[in-house]
């Protein structure tokens, strides 16, 4: 049963002052880390591909959560970073020279971390220590997914039992929470992310003591609660006298230590960055963008994204790849060309079809399949991959007739081992001319777009447009290598047969630069280098 607001009125009324103990600790192996990691995550923000950004938000969690819970320096971290990026040797050619740089410092100084004992799960357990010692009643305040590497913690710890009511994840948890002695939390004061917590922890404390333990640079968030940073002069709210006449608010006794210096050359080590704070700035879109120039001939040239992908031909004939998905300055270099696709129509097969066109013919298919013998589909649906627990119930759902939304396998690999299992092939319903475009995928977006995801049913279809133009590029590749050797910019018609009808401009790369601050709109178009100079930072 959850706490009465008398009772915690009762308990605010009967304290004079309570306590908050914050203690920012440094470690320069660790800000190592961090520092390579937000390189990362900056550089990876100044690109236009959807790729790239999914990877700098994977690389913000596992910063976030390294900053706001007591992580183990061990090989975990290391093999983290391993598997967000992938296969070393690919890194290079698809994020540049830069960042395979500093991911591989990262990973290397992640790796060092774990002959370290990480201080901030040191000084958790001393706090832990001294409260069971003295036999105060303790809460930790923490993410769910974090709860693993606090029980890790406790449960090194002697006599010392690991229970559910230890801890609190939301602001149900703490209204419902009885009144105890301390609360634990590691990582600054926030409202959002791994890091949040309520702000009534602030101003209707359930507990005396505050125990936050924080990596050096990371604040609290501006207007958490009464942040002590602003508000406290001693341990006296300023507001107070504002506020006296609604309700009197808890006084609070702020005390800070630090741990950890810069090595031991100037004392304490101060962090210059916070990056829970600088990642949040980071989601808003500014005025201009950091650009990079290609210029194409010797008063033209077209702004980039510095790690934007670039469709591209490599004219020299020892190339693997001629055709490609370049960056600017890293793969994309003088000699190449740009092709600029200007295309009209392009024949993605009945994308624009009435709902449910595609559903119909697939549906049909399973249907048959079912009333044949549905013990033998699921068994070659498990053998082809398609492993789900109740796959029969599944199957008996996804045959039903399209509506509102398709009913569908939740995930694309899923659906294209149905389609396989089904034998429907390019064939089915459409022309030979889609044949560049798998029957399956145009049947995915179908689903994609029932569900209401048009977002991302349009990165699909762009995804499409992408592997038929690589199809059509490397048809023409005979003519692209003529054209090439007079090295200047020259066009090519795209045939109706091939699905696509329009023109594709190459510009021969004379040179790149950086150092541009252009706005959005400037990208992606060619331009005067007279135009061009008014960007330059």
């Amino acid at each position: 049963m959850s706490v009465t607001a008398s009772q915690i009125l009762s308990f605010l009324e009967r304290r004079q002052a309570f306590t908050f103990e914050r203690t920012e600790i440094a470690l320069p192996e660790f800000e190592n880390v961090r520092r390579n990691l937000r390189q990362i995550v900056m550089k990876l923000h100044e690109s236009d591909d959807n790729e790239a950004v999914e990877l700098a938000k994977g690389v913000r969690t596992l910063l976030s959560e390294w900053l706001t819970t007591p992580i183990a320096f061990d090989q975990s971290m290391e093999r983290s970073l391993a598997e967000l990026f992938g296969d070393r040797g690919t890194i290079s050619s698809r994020w540049g020279f830069d960042i395979a740089a500093l991911h591989e410092a990262a990973r290397e100084a992640s790796a060092n971390l774990a002959t370290v004992e990480s201080p901030v799960r040191e000084k958790l357990k001393e706090i832990i220590e001294r409260v069971h010692l003295q036999k105060l009643r303790f809460k930790i305040y923490c993410h769910r997914r974090a709860k693993p590497h606090f029980v890790s913690l406790l449960a090194s710890l002697e006599d010392m039992s690991v229970t559910e009511d230890m801890f609190l994840h939301s602001v149900r948890d703490y209204r419902d929470s009885e009144t105890f002695d301390v609360l634990i939390k590691v990582g600054p004061l926030r409202s959002r992310g791994w890091g949040s917590a309520p702000d009534a922890i602030w101003t209707a404390p359930r507990f005396e003591v505050l125990e936050l333990i924080v990596w050096s640079g990371s604040s609290d968030e501006p207007g958490f609660g009464y942040d002590p940073s602003q508000v406290f002069h001693g341990d006296t709210p300023v507001a107070t006298s504002q506020n006296e006449s609604a309700y009197r608010l808890p006084k609070w006794s702020v005390q800070r230590s630090y741990i950890g210096t810069d090595g031991g050359l100037s004392g304490r080590y101060e962090a210059d960055w916070d990056e829970l704070s600088v990642f949040a700035e980071k989601t808003q879109v500014g005025e201009n963008r950091a650009a990079k120039l290609v210029q194409v001939d010797e008063e033209h040239g077209i702004f980039y994204p510095p790690y934007s992908r670039v469709l591209s031909f490599n004219p020299l004939t020892r190339s693997r790849e001629p055709i490609g998905w370049r960056i600017p300055g890293e793969t994309l270099v003088e000699g190449m060309f740009v092709i600029m696709p200007n295309l009209g129509d392009v024949g993605l097969g009945d994308l624009q079809a009435r709902h449910g066109y595609y559903s119909r013919i697939w549906k049909s298919r399973l249907r048959e399949e079912v009333i044949s013998n549905l013990d033998e589909l699921v068994e070659r649906l498990r053998s082809a991959g398609l492993d789900l627990m109740h796959l029969d119930g599944a199957i008996k759902n996804w045959y039903k007739e399209p509506g509102t939304v398709i009913h569908a396998p939740q995930k694309s690999a899923h659906f294209e081992i149905l389609i396989g299992v089904l034998g429907i092939d390019d064939d089915a319903g459409s022309s030979g001319s889609h044949s560049a475009i798998p029957w399956w995928k145009r049947a995915w977006m179908e689903i994609r777009r029932s569900r209401g995801e048009a977002i991302q049913a349009g990165q699909l279809e762009q995804e499409l447009v992408d592997e038929q133009l690589m199809t059509v590029l490397a048809n023409l590749l005979p003519d692209l290598m003529r054209f090439a050797s007079e090295h200047r910019a020259f066009d090519l018609a795209v045939l109706p047969s091939s699905g696509m009808s329009g023109v594709l401009n190459f510009f021969p790369v004379t040179a790149i630069e950086d150092g541009f601050s252009v706005p959005d709109g400037q990208f992606r178009i060619v331009q005067t280098l007279a135009e061009i100079d008014q960007w330059r930072d």
